[in-house]
Protein backbone atom coordinates (compact mmCIF):
# COMPACT_ATOMS: atom_id res chain seq x y z
CA UNK A 1 0.00 0.00 0.00
CA UNK A 2 2.79 2.38 0.94
CA UNK A 3 4.55 1.49 -2.28
CA UNK A 4 1.55 2.48 -4.37
CA UNK A 5 1.24 5.75 -2.47
CA UNK A 6 4.88 6.56 -3.13
CA UNK A 7 4.45 5.81 -6.83
CA UNK A 8 1.37 8.03 -6.97
CA UNK A 9 3.19 10.90 -5.21
CA UNK A 10 6.19 10.57 -7.51
CA UNK A 11 4.00 10.60 -10.60
CA UNK A 12 2.06 13.59 -9.28
CA UNK A 13 5.28 15.53 -8.64
CA UNK A 14 6.68 14.53 -12.01
CA UNK A 15 3.64 15.72 -13.96
CA UNK A 16 3.42 18.91 -11.89
CA UNK A 17 7.07 19.70 -12.56
CA UNK A 18 6.72 18.96 -16.28
CA UNK A 19 3.66 21.21 -16.54
CA UNK A 20 5.55 24.05 -14.84
CA UNK A 21 8.50 23.59 -17.17
CA UNK A 22 6.26 23.63 -20.21
CA UNK A 23 4.80 26.95 -19.10
CA UNK A 24 8.19 28.63 -18.64
CA UNK A 25 9.69 27.50 -21.95
CA UNK A 26 8.77 29.78 -24.86
CA UNK A 27 9.12 28.22 -28.31
CA UNK A 28 11.09 30.20 -30.86
CA UNK A 29 9.01 31.70 -33.67
CA UNK A 30 9.26 30.04 -37.05
CA UNK A 31 10.95 32.25 -39.61
CA UNK A 32 9.87 32.58 -43.22
CA UNK A 33 11.42 29.94 -45.43
CA UNK A 34 12.39 27.70 -42.51
CA UNK A 35 9.74 25.12 -43.42
CA UNK A 36 9.62 24.02 -47.09
CA UNK A 37 6.50 24.83 -49.06
CA UNK A 38 5.53 21.22 -49.69
CA UNK A 39 5.69 20.41 -45.95
CA UNK A 40 3.50 23.36 -44.96
CA UNK A 41 0.99 22.60 -47.72
CA UNK A 42 0.87 18.92 -46.72
CA UNK A 43 0.24 19.94 -43.11
CA UNK A 44 -2.52 22.30 -44.21
CA UNK A 45 -4.08 19.53 -46.34
CA UNK A 46 -4.09 17.26 -43.29
CA UNK A 47 -5.62 19.91 -41.05
CA UNK A 48 -8.37 20.82 -43.52
CA UNK A 49 -9.26 17.21 -44.34
CA UNK A 50 -9.42 16.01 -40.72
CA UNK A 51 -11.00 19.24 -39.50
CA UNK A 52 -13.80 19.06 -42.04
CA UNK A 53 -14.48 15.34 -41.47
CA UNK A 54 -17.07 15.83 -38.66
CA UNK A 55 -19.00 18.37 -40.75
CA UNK A 56 -18.72 16.11 -43.80
CA UNK A 57 -20.00 13.20 -41.71
CA UNK A 58 -23.00 15.25 -40.61
CA UNK A 59 -23.79 16.35 -44.16
CA UNK A 60 -23.38 12.82 -45.48
CA UNK A 61 -25.72 11.43 -42.81
CA UNK A 62 -28.39 14.08 -43.40
CA UNK A 63 -28.13 13.61 -47.15
CA UNK A 64 -28.48 9.83 -46.95
CA UNK A 65 -31.35 10.08 -44.46
CA UNK A 66 -33.19 12.47 -46.78
CA UNK A 67 -32.61 10.17 -49.75
CA UNK A 68 -33.85 7.15 -47.79
CA UNK A 69 -36.87 9.07 -46.48
CA UNK A 70 -38.11 10.12 -49.93
CA UNK A 71 -37.24 6.80 -51.58
CA UNK A 72 -39.44 4.97 -49.01
CA UNK A 73 -42.51 7.08 -49.69
CA UNK A 74 -41.83 9.59 -46.87
CA UNK A 75 -42.32 6.91 -44.25
CA UNK A 76 -42.00 8.22 -40.69
CA UNK A 77 -39.68 5.37 -39.73
CA UNK A 78 -37.11 6.76 -42.16
CA UNK A 79 -37.42 10.42 -41.16
CA UNK A 80 -34.08 12.25 -41.34
CA UNK A 81 -32.34 13.93 -38.46
CA UNK A 82 -33.52 15.83 -36.39
CA UNK A 83 -36.97 14.31 -36.95
CA UNK A 84 -35.87 10.77 -36.11
CA UNK A 85 -37.79 8.75 -33.56
CA UNK A 86 -36.56 6.09 -31.18
CA UNK A 87 -38.37 3.53 -33.30
CA UNK A 88 -36.82 4.73 -36.56
CA UNK A 89 -35.07 2.22 -38.76
CA UNK A 90 -31.34 1.95 -38.18
CA UNK A 91 -28.50 1.65 -40.67
CA UNK A 92 -27.19 -1.55 -42.08
CA UNK A 93 -23.46 -2.23 -42.18
CA UNK A 94 -23.26 -1.34 -45.86
CA UNK A 95 -25.14 1.90 -45.27
CA UNK A 96 -22.76 2.89 -42.49
CA UNK A 97 -19.80 2.21 -44.77
CA UNK A 98 -21.32 4.26 -47.56
CA UNK A 99 -21.98 7.19 -45.22
CA UNK A 100 -18.45 7.03 -43.81
CA UNK A 101 -16.71 6.82 -47.18
CA UNK A 102 -18.89 9.59 -48.55
CA UNK A 103 -17.84 11.82 -45.64
CA UNK A 104 -14.18 10.99 -46.30
CA UNK A 105 -14.63 11.92 -49.97
CA UNK A 106 -16.24 15.25 -49.02
CA UNK A 107 -13.45 16.13 -46.59
CA UNK A 108 -10.74 15.22 -49.12
CA UNK A 109 -12.55 17.25 -51.77
CA UNK A 110 -12.64 20.27 -49.46
CA UNK A 111 -8.89 19.92 -48.82
CA UNK A 112 -8.17 19.62 -52.56
CA UNK A 113 -10.27 22.70 -53.31
CA UNK A 114 -8.35 24.61 -50.64
CA UNK A 115 -5.05 23.55 -52.20
CA UNK A 116 -6.24 24.56 -55.65
CA UNK A 117 -7.27 28.02 -54.45
CA UNK A 118 -3.93 28.52 -52.73
CA UNK A 119 -2.07 27.40 -55.87
CA UNK A 120 -3.96 29.92 -58.01
CA UNK A 121 -3.31 32.70 -55.47
CA UNK A 122 0.43 31.94 -55.40
CA UNK A 123 0.58 31.88 -59.20
CA UNK A 124 -1.21 35.25 -59.39
CA UNK A 125 1.12 36.80 -56.81
CA UNK A 126 4.13 35.47 -58.72
CA UNK A 127 2.89 37.02 -61.98
CA UNK A 128 2.28 40.35 -60.27
CA UNK A 129 5.76 40.32 -58.74
CA UNK A 130 7.34 39.54 -62.12
CA UNK A 131 5.37 42.33 -63.81
CA UNK A 132 6.49 44.81 -61.14
CA UNK A 133 10.10 43.77 -61.63
CA UNK A 134 9.80 44.23 -65.39
CA UNK A 135 8.17 47.63 -64.94
CA UNK A 136 10.71 49.04 -62.48
CA UNK A 137 13.90 49.13 -64.57
CA UNK A 138 16.72 50.89 -62.73
CA UNK A 139 19.80 51.95 -64.70
CA UNK A 140 22.90 52.11 -62.52
CA UNK A 141 26.01 53.67 -64.07
CA UNK A 142 29.20 51.66 -63.89
CA UNK A 143 31.65 53.04 -61.38
CA UNK A 144 34.51 54.90 -63.07
CA UNK A 145 32.66 55.44 -66.36
CA UNK A 146 31.76 58.94 -67.59
CA UNK A 147 28.28 60.20 -67.03
CA UNK A 148 26.44 59.56 -70.28
CA UNK A 149 23.50 61.76 -69.28
CA UNK A 150 25.58 64.94 -69.12
CA UNK A 151 25.28 67.30 -72.12
CA UNK A 152 28.71 67.76 -73.71
CA UNK A 153 29.97 71.31 -73.92
CA UNK A 154 31.43 72.87 -77.02
CA UNK A 155 35.02 72.52 -75.87
CA UNK A 156 34.46 68.82 -75.16
CA UNK A 157 33.43 68.09 -78.75
CA UNK A 158 35.97 66.98 -81.34
CA UNK A 159 37.41 69.57 -83.70
CA UNK A 160 35.48 68.22 -86.69
CA UNK A 161 32.13 68.60 -84.90
CA UNK A 162 33.04 72.15 -83.81
CA UNK A 163 33.95 73.10 -87.40
CA UNK A 164 30.75 71.55 -88.70
CA UNK A 165 28.69 73.59 -86.27
CA UNK A 166 30.48 76.78 -87.25
CA UNK A 167 29.94 76.05 -90.94
CA UNK A 168 26.25 75.49 -90.34
CA UNK A 169 26.01 78.82 -88.50
CA UNK A 170 27.86 80.57 -91.32
CA UNK A 171 25.58 79.06 -93.94
CA UNK A 172 22.57 80.14 -91.94
CA UNK A 173 23.78 83.75 -91.85
CA UNK A 174 24.49 83.65 -95.62
CA UNK A 175 20.99 82.42 -96.31
CA UNK A 176 19.46 85.22 -94.28
CA UNK A 177 21.54 87.77 -96.21
CA UNK A 178 20.43 86.30 -99.53
CA UNK A 179 16.79 86.41 -98.47
CA UNK A 180 17.09 90.07 -97.50
CA UNK A 181 18.67 90.88 -100.86
CA UNK A 182 15.91 89.09 -102.74
CA UNK A 183 13.31 91.02 -100.81
CA UNK A 184 15.01 94.33 -101.63
CA UNK A 185 15.22 93.38 -105.34
CA UNK A 186 11.55 92.48 -105.45
CA UNK A 187 10.63 95.80 -103.89
CA UNK A 188 12.66 97.67 -106.51
CA UNK A 189 10.98 95.76 -109.34
CA UNK A 190 7.54 96.55 -107.96
CA UNK A 191 8.39 100.24 -107.67
CA UNK A 192 9.71 100.26 -111.25
CA UNK A 193 6.56 98.67 -112.58
CA UNK A 194 4.37 101.10 -110.69
CA UNK A 195 6.28 104.08 -112.07
CA UNK A 196 6.01 102.80 -115.65
CA UNK A 197 2.30 102.22 -115.22
CA UNK A 198 1.85 105.79 -113.98
CA UNK A 199 3.78 107.17 -116.98
CA UNK A 200 1.68 105.19 -119.43
CA UNK A 201 -1.53 106.43 -117.84
CA UNK A 202 -0.41 110.08 -118.12
CA UNK A 203 0.52 109.61 -121.81
CA UNK A 204 -2.89 108.18 -122.58
CA UNK A 205 -4.56 111.18 -121.01
CA UNK A 206 -2.51 113.63 -123.07
CA UNK A 207 -3.36 111.88 -126.34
Amino acid sequence: MKFHRCIAIILLLFFSFSSLMSQTVTPAPIEDGEIPLWASELRRFEIVSFGSLPFAMMLSTIGYDSYRYFSNGMDGNYAPWPFKKTSSAGYTEDEQKNIFFTAIGISLGAALIDQGIRFLVRAREKRLAESRQRGNIVITPVSGSPDTTAVPEEQDLPAEENNLGKNINAEGSDLSAIESRNTEFNNRVENFLLNNEAVLISLDKET
